[in-house]
């Protein structure tokens, strides 16, 4: 029998319906069950809730099509026509169901009961209790009359019901019945009229009739009696069904061949009975409110198989048990996967301020995080589930508080960056800080970095942002400090140059009364005037020279520092130049001054050479006054 997958003409949201019966459980050749990992998929990925209909019963007693017929279908699980039964294990059939766009059916069709050719004991028990546990309603195929003989054989189920409700008391006991199905008795060919005591009675009549106890002490009627009422009680919603035989002898055979008007009209009306009942009255499990979907059979079935492999029957309470933790387990899973998308949403925007990442965590924690988890989880009385949960929220929203931080701590250290290369850095490798008032800009242009920080927005949370701030005042103060040293030492050498220029200025004073002197002195050497004239001349020429080049000199030199303030200007209103320009300019202004000092040294040296002329001209008039005398 092959499987395939389409999609569904369904409801819009649902994974894939099953388009013919897949092996749910397969039987391997040393006769233990296998879950077929596809099947078990298409099931989990079911998003609604499911009705699953399990029909159980001995062997070749027409389970299959009964099973088909609930479909309104005469083929789709085989149908034996041999001594062999032709389902092993389980099979599952997931389609949508027929009466309600909101719900999907899960027919499942067991292997049957004591199957005479290999009769496994436990692979009959573990069919049978992995179908009560799933199943909202469990068809109980049998043939011929429900008399002592099928209650004997119902003995198999009244044990494993015992069992699986054992340790009852628990404070579990309403769910651990809610788990047990509706219970559909079919009696197939019967051909007996429903008289009993001489008066007519239903279906339903007949079963408890049948059902009741009766007095007795030998050990069969007590066997029998605890059969009895063990289905009474753990089957609390039941009832019964009679059909006649399908067909003729000849046909049975070939049923899968035959169309519904080869079938006896009573046989189709008492197989549209039970499928319409069915289809109205039976409707998903539910445990605690909880309403099971796909995935919940999926983790019903997956523990079940985790014990019958260490051997065990589970009981009710143990597969609840099972089932809380391990839907507490998705729970969290899901709801702490749904916590991070929405968080992940927000950490775009990283980083934002304490209150909004605290506002958004719990509103996530209330409107996405709960719900999620509350579709999951089941018996969490104690809460350690939801404290599980919160654990690991939390622990994920510390970590996103932690990467808040560091954004917001990355992106103030660099705004802060970005404002003092503009602002001061920029500056203070043009020189713009020394001088007089050099120390004012400075302080301007750091008020100016504060000033355009505040006005960014989205900076994180304002105990970063401060500890940003007093980083940033405690690197600038240390430049302040620079600053400060750079200015006293640009006062002193301003005060040296000043000093220089009252000793220019008092040895042009001394010059002037040495050439007052000179004229003086001319009424004296009449004998050398013509001499002395030529010499006087030449001096004098000289010296006009001297001043000459002296004064174009000093033209040079303020035409040069008007060019050099003007230059100044223009670099304060082109920050954008580069460094390495701007280092050249102040190379050339550097040379420049370096010349200037060179020429002014040079005229003093001229200075110098024209004070010992004037010596050596006293001198010479000196010893011509002495011989005139």
């Amino acid at each position: 029998m092959s499987t395939t997958h389409q999609e569904p003409s369904s409801p819009v949201g649902l994974k894939p319906y099953m388009t013919e019966p897949q092996p749910l459980l397969t039987v391997d050749s040393n006769g233990k069950l296998q879950l077929n990992e596809d099947t078990m998929r298409t099931i989990e990925n079911c998003t609604q809730p499911v009705v699953c209909v399990g029909v159980i019963g001995p062997a070749r007693t027409g389970k299959s099509l009964l099973m088909n017929r609930l479909l309104g279908r005469q083929s789709g699980f085989d149908l034996g026509s041999t001594l062999d039964s032709k389902t092993k294990g389980i099979w599952a059939w997931l389609v949508p169901h027929p009466k309600d766009a909101n719900l999907s059916l899960l027919l499942l069709d067991t292997e049957g009961l004591a199957h005479a050719a290999d009769g496994c004991c436990d692979r009959e028990n573990y069919i049978f209790v992995l179908t009560v546990l799933i199943s909202g309603c469990l068809l109980y195929n049998c043939q011929g009359v429900f008399d002592a003989e099928k209650v004997d054989k119902l003995e198999l189920i009244a044990n494993l019901s015992q069992h699986m409700v054992d340790k009852m008391g628990s404070g579990r006991d309403t769910d651990v019945l809610q788990l047990f199905p509706a219970l559909y008795i079919v009696v197939r060919d019967f051909t007996l009229e429903l008289v009993m005591d001489g008066e007519r009675c239903s279906p339903d009549e007949y079963l408890e009739r049948c059902l009741k106890t009766k007095f007795g002490h030998n050990k069969e009627t007590r066997t029998r009696n605890a059969t009895k009422d063990a289905v009474k009680s753990y089957f609390p919603n039941r009832a019964c069904f009679v059909l006649p035989r399908p067909t003729e002898e000849e046909k049975l055979s070939a049923l899968e061949e035959l169309g519904e008007e080869d079938l006896k009209p009573n046989f189709v009306k008492g197989v549209n009975d039970i499928c319409d009942r069915i289809h109205k009255e039976v409707k998903p499990k539910s445990i605690q409110g909880k309403v099971f979907i796909g995935r919940v059979l999926g983790t019903l079935i997956r523990d079940c198989l985790k014990a019958f492999e260490s051997g065990y029957i589970p009981t009710a309470l143990s597969t609840l048990e099972a089932l809380s933790k391990t839907e507490c387990s998705k729970g969290i899973e899901a709801a702490l996967e749904m916590y991070r998308a929405s968080m992940d949403v927000l950490k775009e925007d990283f980083p934002v301020t304490e209150e909004q990442l605290v506002g958004h965590h719990y509103e996530t924690f209330e409107t996405v995080v709960k719900p999620e988890f509350d579709k999951y989880v089941v018996f969490d009385d104690k809460a350690d589930g939801f404290r599980k949960l919160e654990e690991a929220i939390a622990n994920h929203y510390k970590y996103l508080r932690k990467i808040n931080e560091e954004d917001s701590r990355a992106l103030c250290q660099q705004i802060v960056k970005t404002l003092h290369e503009v602002c001061v850095l920029t500056a203070f490798e043009e020189n713009s800080y020394t001088g007089e008032y050099g120390l004012k800009r400075f302080d301007e242009d750091v008020e100016k970095v504060f000033c355009w920080f505040g006005r960014y927005s989205h900076k994180g949370p304002p105990e970063i942002v401060s500890a940003a701030l007093e980083e940033y005042k405690t690197k600038i103060g240390d430049l302040r400090t620079t600053i400060e040293v750079n200015a006293t030492e640009i006062a002193r050498k301003n005060e040296e140059i000043d000093e220089q220029q009252r000793r220019a200025i008092h040895a042009g004073e001394q010059r002037k009364k040495l050439e007052r002197n000179f004229d003086e002195f001319k009424t004296q050497v009449r004998r050398k005037e013509e001499r002395d004239r030529r010499q006087l001349k030449e001096l004098t020429t000289k010296l006009g020279d001297l001043r000459l080049q002296h004064k174009e000199e000093m033209l040079e030199v303020q035409r040069k520092a008007k060019w050099q303030d003007m230059e100044m200007q223009r670099a304060n209103l082109q920050l954008q130049h580069s460094l390495e320009i701007q280092k050249e300019r102040n190379q050339e202004q550097r040379e420049t001054e370096r010349n200037l000092k060179e020429r002014m040294q040079m005229l003093k040296r001229q200075n110098q050479r024209l004070e010992v002329c004037l010596e050596q001209l006293q001198e010479n008039d000196s010893d011509e006054d002495c011989i005139i005398m």
